[in-house]
């Protein structure tokens, strides 16, 4: 029994200390790192001040330029995940037109009149003018307000 235990303690401190495993309890092993490597920086900076500050402006600037890397490498990625998201909700968009234009007007404008108003104006306008106009012209009967809101909004929407 006392084995086992050893055995399981053990394993979640391997754990731990590799990373894998994190305990909201116990503070992160990154930032034990961080927090070391600080100390250290600023360790060596105090006698580099002393000496010549020639070298630790250097060293602060090089510290700056890092951070501008990784920062500008940040902004890349969310910039590629921003692009990526956009362009699966356009194609998200032009499936849902297709289906429509491909549905019967009265039966597609039903839809239409269910829908977000902006939902609903964004994929008309990937529509062609005719299938468009013969939605609308449906929509219209039931419900006009709507109708001419969502004819406005497209002339704002992306799209064709």
């Amino acid at each position: 029994m006392g084995l086992l235990i050893i055995v399981i303690v053990g394993v979640v401190a391997g754990l731990y200390f590799s990373g894998t495993v994190k305990f909201p309890f116990l503070p992160s092993r990154e930032s034990k790192a961080t927090q070391i490597e600080s100390t250290s920086v600023a360790q060596n900076q105090i006698p580099q001040q002393t000496s010549t500050p020639i070298q630790t402006v250097s060293a602060t600037q090089n510290n700056t330029g890092n951070n501008t890397s990784i920062n500008n490498s940040q902004k890349n990625i969310i910039q590629s995940a921003a692009e990526k998201v956009k362009q699966q909700e356009t194609l998200k968009l032009q499936r849902e037109a297709k289906v429509l234009s491909n549905m019967d007007p009265s039966d597609a404008a039903k839809i239409i009149e269910n829908m977000d108003e902006n939902q609903a104006a964004k994929i008309l306008s990937y529509m062609n003018s005719k299938e468009t106009s013969d939605i609308l012209s449906e929509l219209t009967s039931s419900n006009p307000k709507k109708a001419t809101r969502l004819l406005n909004m497209m002339g704002a929407s992306p799209g064709g």
